[in-house]
């Protein structure tokens, strides 16, 4: 863990204890233009989440008496609906309660946008659920608390399943690729959910990505940070594949590890 995700963990609980403790008016909040950029920095969360790295960061820091530590589970619905960013803040919560909380929060979210939007066209039953709560879940669906873990993993189901019923023929939307992407970004996906493992490489074999390569869509970066992440990501995989022993996670294994062998080629425009 780099000490760049130490000091944004440590930001952002900074950002959490100030506008809790603002909420709670046990900090209220001294200069309006500072306490309204700290809001504006956790909202931005919403867009783009928050990286593994800092989730971690995040979860492990201990502190105790003031109002993120103690928060309430009941609490947290009311701090997400005043913050929206909170949400995915929450998420990474060292209290497994309350990012269960989160989980559910974000699950509601998820069902409220396929019920509103059922028949979608162009860009999937849940898009009105941004990408930085969709990475959140797919993070927690790999939580060290099964509940949380099983919860989460439902979530993104339904994300992935609502995006592959949809008439969606273009590019995946951005808050399903997140998710996806946070999914197979993590070796132990294949033994803890190797259905979701299978689809969303569905959905990445079936959709348009996100990056351009040469004016021909592709799935990842092609720069060297991306093709060292994703040299070791392959690594790791050959290196578990011969432990497992079921079939099921054997496939997606397979599966996953194709994928990411194909992916560190950039993909090419057809021959006219």
């Amino acid at each position: 863990m780099g000490a760049g995700a130490k000091s944004e963990a440590i930001r952002l609980t900074a950002a959490a204890i100030e506008i809790l403790g603002a909420r709670a008016d046990e900090n209220p909040a001294g200069d309006d233009a500072v306490h309204n950029e700290t809001v504006a920095r956790v909202d931005r969360l919403l867009e783009h989440g928050i990286s593994r790295r800092v989730d971690h960061r995040v979860r492990q820091r201990q502190l105790a008496n003031n109002p993120w530590a103690d928060l309430a589970v009941a609490a947290a619905e009311d701090a997400v609906a005043a913050t929206p960013g909170m949400l995915v803040l929450l998420g990474s919560h060292p209290n497994g309660y309350i990012r269960q909380e989160a989980v559910r929060l974000a699950t509601a979210a998820l069902v409220e946008a396929a019920k509103t939007d059922p028949a979608p066209t162009d860009s999937g039953a849940s898009s009105k659920v941004l990408p930085g709560v969709t990475r959140m879940l797919a993070q927690r669906a790999l939580d060290s608390s099964p509940q949380v873990r099983s919860a989460a993993s439902e979530a993104v189901r339904l994300l992935f399943v609502n995006e592959l019923a949809s008439d969606n023929t273009g590019r995946m939307p951005t808050n399903v690729e997140r998710a996806g992407r946070e999914l197979l970004a993590h070796v132990r996906c294949v033994v803890e959910w190797p259905g979701l493992v299978e689809t969303a490489l569905d959905l990445f074999d079936n959709r348009v990505g996100r990056y351009s390569n040469n004016g021909v869509r592709d799935h990842h970066r092609h720069n060297l940070r991306e093709v060292d992440r994703r040299s070791q990501l392959l690594a790791d995989l050959r290196k578990l594949r011969p432990t497992i022993e079921e079939s099921v996670p054997q496939h997606a294994a397979d599966r996953l590890i194709d994928f990411y062998e194909r992916s560190m080629h950039p993909t090419q425009a057809a021959a006219s």
